[in-house]
């Protein structure tokens, strides 16, 4: 019903801690010595991991002092596993670092890259890690290369689905044919592999051997033969208790159906032996998923419940949160929706404080394919039951925009594959921020079946509206207006221009009369992120005609007190056609205009490099930074660059270059970039640069323009931001009015999209 992956050592989600015990030999001889190791069994074996890795750190110190290097690797062996099972994946590098310095044997160095290819996966490196373990498999005799071969095919399995994902997301095709491409090579080793595995699973009956048997049933896609499942069967039947026990039976119940709950209720029974409450979390949730498929609700309930009390008692926040939304899950099936939303509050509880302990070292990055299909679908759905069952409760509306803010910050996350993303800073309320500059602000929320609006108005005054309308109708929709929008200079995209201003503006008319804001400040969801605003038709005006309008992602908005009498501008741009992109050939008298209006330095072409651009941010001041060269904005950060003469410039690099900058960047002008429409992450992702880096506002375009008329566009901007430093939304709204005036397409007018301050 939730969940239908495998169950790794280490890595199960985002903090779930595990461990194997494999205890270091005591020396009688040395009390303090043999305190510590059987402190360390106790800890390990009970799961307190954080206990086990001080107690390691410190015998491995007690070893140092002794001279004991064979010990001293031993333990530095077992601190690196016991760091990457706390998913703390830079320190076991350090310790391994260690370990290198102490000039292992062959066998402890082949140990060592095998636990250093665990860390790379961990972090989602997956050539080094492939690399890593390949060196180990070249040292190690053949009767213990089995588990390397199965960390191989799990790497390059994830390895594939990296590849996948961003053939959904790049740009050309000719790049998303090769991503499929080298998905389809990682496919094959990772058979080859698995095969191995197989094929030397044969003549052990370790744990491995069972890994073997999951890898080869979930990658070859097929049932296991009834020998390899008889098999599977006798080998987990006589294998000592452990955690790493639980799991294999969760994952091998997943292959043996005849026999799933039979299995789940050993790996319980072994859970309890070891008295690993947070192992048996594990077991009762997917227990609870057993009975919910089953329509078993009563059943699968008290599991749920059962499973939340273990994890809540074993600090296991992943599993909590799973099992809190399974709960929510039947209560909404079993009609109780009070109980519903109280069980998906807790779950995302659980998720806050999930993301509170994290660092950016200490979680395996969650791929976009897993947020999508774990993470996602509980704010969504909560969302949808509080606003499902309230007319217009201002205390549940709030509630909902809180949850919603939450519901972008994991999106964030996601994007940028950092668990720890922080808002540069949130210096004042939105309610604050309305007042003071005379602005209104309207968010968008898309659930399956319903997509809701919500007005929040200078006064403090908060409504709803709603729409039945499905997501995938949305899509379509949207699709359409922004192909008629972007293809030839013809009226047909004013039919989409009307059904979108009635479906986000016409309810709120009257209010908006009433309060009369000069700005609406739009916080999007999904695909209605990527739509020009001010190209919403009421049948008589523009909305830019009556308003002016800005994007945000909501979560920094700035102070209005500060200062904008410097508006000295660095000014790169690349007019020559590189790696398959056309030539600007406005570029140089765009830039020029820039310098001109605003003074600062200019660099074009072979002088527009990463090296250069970083030389200048770091070494003057510039509260402006204008970029004339292509850009593309996809759904990763992976698949989002601007083109410098030398190379890309990936989002993340990007991101770190603005952070280096001598004084916080007022406003960043992209002149030629462009947004992916059919991704609704993409104009996230380039708020989101923003937002992380302290830049103020953001001007980018949302389509391709004609390069002469979008620098008109940008010199008309600077011209009014010049002589009206106060209000950059009021600027961009004034040259849209003039050129509607004079019967210019929004092609030309309303690609240009101001994201942030004002």
């Amino acid at each position: 019903m939730m969940r239908n992956h495998l169950f790794q050592l280490g890595s199960i989600s985002m903090i779930t801690v595990l461990w194997v015990c494999s205890p270091v030999s005591a020396d009688p001889t040395l009390s303090k010595e043999s305190a510590l190791i059987r402190n360390l069994q106790s800890n390990a074996f009970h799961g307190n991991l954080v206990q086990a890795v001080k107690d390691l750190q410190q015998q491995a110190d007690i070893y140092h002092g002794q001279n004991q290097t064979k010990r001293e690797i031993e333990t530095l062996l077992e601190l690196s596993r016991s760091y990457i099972r706390l998913g703390r994946y830079r320190p076991a590098l350090d310790e391994l670092e260690r370990v290198l310095t102490l000039n292992p044997s062959k066998q402890e160095l082949a140990v060592a890259q095998k636990i250093q290819g665990n860390a790379y996966s961990g972090m989602g490196k997956y050539e080094r890690a492939i690399t890593a373990y390949k060196n180990s498999l070249q040292k190690t005799s053949l009767p213990s290369q089995l588990s390397i071969l199965n960390n191989l095919v799990k790497v390059l399995n994830d390895r594939r689905e990296s590849q996948i994902a961003l053939a959904r997301e790049v740009r050309s095709p000719t790049e998303a044919n090769k991503y499929r491409t080298l998905a389809d090579r990682d496919r094959i080793l990772a058979l080859k592999y698995a095969k191995r595995a197989l094929d030397l699973s044969q003549r052990q009956t370790s744990p491995s051997a069972i890994r073997a048997l999951i890898n080869w049933n979930h990658l070859g896609q097929r049932k296991l033969s009834p020998s390899y499942l008889e098999r599977g069967r006798k080998i987990l039947k006589n294998l000592e208790p452990s955690r790493s026990l639980v799991y294999l039976m969760i994952n091998w119940a997943k292959i043996d159906r005849d026999n799933q709950i039979s299995w789940l209720e050993r790996a319980k029974d072994v859970a309890e032996v070891i008295a690993n409450e947070g192992a048996e979390s594990y077991v009762l949730l997917e227990m609870a998923d057993y009975y919910a498929e089953a329509q078993n609700l009563e059943k699968a309930l008290d599991f749920a419940k059962k499973a939340q009390l273990k994890a809540q008692f074993s600090f296991t926040y992943d599993s909590l949160y799973r099992s809190q939304h399974l709960a929510g899950i039947i209560y909404r099936q079993i009609g109780n929706t009070n109980a519903a939303i109280e069980a998906y509050r807790s779950a995302i509880a659980s998720m806050d404080t999930i993301y509170q302990n994290l660092t950016g070292t200490q979680s395996r990055q969650i791929t976009v394919t897993e947020f999508e299909r774990e993470i996602e679908p509980i704010y969504r759905e909560t969302l949808e039951l509080i606003l499902s069952n309230l007319q217009d409760d201002s205390a549940k509306l709030n509630e909902a925009l809180l949850i919603y803010d939450k519901l972008r910050l994991a999106q964030l996350r996601s994007y940028f594959g950092d668990n720890c993303f922080e808002i540069y800073r949130k210096d004042v309320s939105s309610k604050t921020l309305l007042e003071n500059k005379n602005a209104a602000l309207i968010n968008s929320i898309i659930l399956d079946d319903e997509v809701f609006f919500i007005l929040q108005l200078p006064d403090g005054r908060i409504v709803k509206s709603s729409s039945k309308i499905s997501q995938k109708k949305l899509d379509e929709l949207a699709k359409q207006w922004y192909t008629t929008l972007t293809e030839g200079h013809n009226w047909n995209f004013r039919s989409g221009s009307s059904f979108f201003y009635e479906l986000i503006i016409k309810p709120f008319e009257a209010e908006l009369e009433q309060a009369d804001p000069q700005v609406l400040v739009f916080i999007h969801d999904g695909i209605l992120r990527n739509l020009p605003m001010a190209a919403l038709y009421d049948g008589e005006q523009f909305l830019a005609e009556k308003w002016a309008s800005v994007s945000s992602i909501g979560l920094n908005f700035t102070s209005t007190t500060r200062e904008r009498e410097n508006l000295e501008a660095l000014i790169f741009g690349l007019e020559a056609s590189r790696l398959g992109w056309s030539r600007l050939d406005n570029v140089d008298q765009e830039t020029t205009f820039v310098q001109e209006i605003l003074g600062g330095n200019k660099f074009l072409n072979s002088q527009f490099t990463v090296d250069n651009l970083y030389r200048q941010l770091r070494e003057q001041k510039y509260s402006v930074l204008h970029l004339a060269t292509h850009g593309y904005f996809g759904g990763t950060s992976e698949t989002s660059f601007i083109l410098a003469y030398d190379r890309q410039i990936s989002a993340a690099k990007l991101e770190e270059i603005l952070l280096s900058s001598n004084q916080l960047i007022e406003l960043l002008v992209l002149s030629a970039c462009e947004t992916a429409v059919g991704n609704d992450r993409a104009l996230l992702g380039l708020a989101g640069i923003a937002a992380r880096s302290g830049v103020a506002s953001t001007l980018g375009s949302l389509w391709m323009v004609r390069d002469d008329a979008q620098s008109e566009t940008i010199e008309a901007f600077y011209t009014q931001i010049k002589e009206n430093k106060d209000n950059r939304a009021i600027a961009l709204q004034q040259i849209q009015v003039e050129k509607i005036r004079n019967f210019a397409h929004p092609q030309e007018w309303a690609a240009l999209n101001l994201i942030g301050d004002w």
